[in-house]
């Protein structure tokens, strides 16, 4: 359980790319005295200089930036920073992993209270292993030497650099081992947004070296880090469920919710509208990933909402 005399705070943690008017309506939601925001921007993102919007109660920390590529460690590595930036700048009751264009869909009263309710919760979604053991070889067991995305303009380079990448991959799928059932299980996955406890995050770092060590050439290892780590730490038995027994989502059998509203019906994920808003409103979760930006009802209800 949570350390009764860590402060009633929470660390909220942004990850942001883009959609300057999301971020903003995002950290001025956040905007609460039991709140600190972290914020990191990607460093190739055009928000970088950007004027933000000047908050009358949460502390705003702006994390050193990072170049963050889709699938590779970078994205892990972003993460790990905001988590070690707050851990050290003070304890949190939980720690709160966002991305720009996610939006709360309860009052911070009300998310503060849901979290005394529940102290000592991890709020992590993991899904069916059966489901997902193909996926978790196919990003864990090749050796991803070079992401090719990098380089912006179709060039000869690019061309040659993903013919070597396809060709390492081949013979590191030729010769690599078959993975054991106990490697199978040992791995776990779901959606990278979480909200965790401050001892959690402290076990979390500790794992650093051995994170990067396996992660560091993976690919979209994002989803599977954390809850590899929180099931074989002391700290599975903490992870928050539906209810007594298995629920779902999108199709994907879940252990554990993240109390986040995503659909992966309708999209990778689903970007909410405001055709939207019934099912916003009746939903229990706390946050909704993600929104459209242009879609200013869908803006304007969420914040009235939110802070009703």
């Amino acid at each position: 359980m949570v350390d009764n005399n860590i402060l009633d705070k929470h660390a909220y943690c942004i990850i942001a790319h883009s959609e300057k008017v999301l971020l903003h309506t995002l950290l001025r939601l956040l905007d609460d005295p039991l709140n600190d925001i972290y914020l990191l921007i990607d460093a190739k993102s055009s928000l970088r200089g950007c004027k933000l919007p000047e908050l009358s109660c949460s502390r705003l920390y702006v994390v050193p930036s990072i170049k963050i590529w889709w699938g590779e460690y970078s994205q892990i590595d972003a993460e790990l920073r905001l988590f070690e930036y707050a851990h050290n700048n003070g304890r949190y009751s939980y720690y709160h992993l966002l991305s720009g264009v996610d939006m709360p869909i309860k009052s911070q009263k009300q998310i503060h209270e849901f979290f005394r309710e529940n102290n000592g919760a991890e709020f992590v979604e993991l899904w069916n292993q059966n489901d997902f053991k193909t996926v978790i070889y196919k990003r864990l067991r090749k050796h991803y030497f070079h992401n090719y995305k990098r380089i912006e303009k179709r060039t000869m380079r690019q061309s040659i650099v993903r013919f070597a990448q396809k060709q390492l991959l081949s013979l590191n799928k030729k010769f690599s081992r078959k993975p054991t059932e106990e490697w199978y299980a040992s791995h776990k996955m779901g959606p990278n947004w979480v909200s965790v406890t401050d001892d959690f995050i402290a076990y979390l770092l500790s794992k650093k070296k051995e994170i990067k060590k396996e992660y560091s050439h993976s690919f979209c290892a994002d989803e599977i880090f954390l809850q590899s780590v929180l099931f074989k730490s002391p700290f599975y038995s903490n992870v928050y469920r539906c209810d007594e027994k298995t629920g779902t989502t999108g199709g994907k059998d879940i252990y554990g919710r993240n109390m986040r509203l995503i659909d992966w019906d309708r999209g990778e994920p689903y970007t909410f509208t405001s055709d939207d808003i019934p099912e916003i409103t009746k939903s229990d979760c706390l946050f909704v990933r993600k929104v459209d930006s242009n879609d200013e009802k869908l803006l304007n209800y969420i914040v009235s909402m939110v802070k009703s």
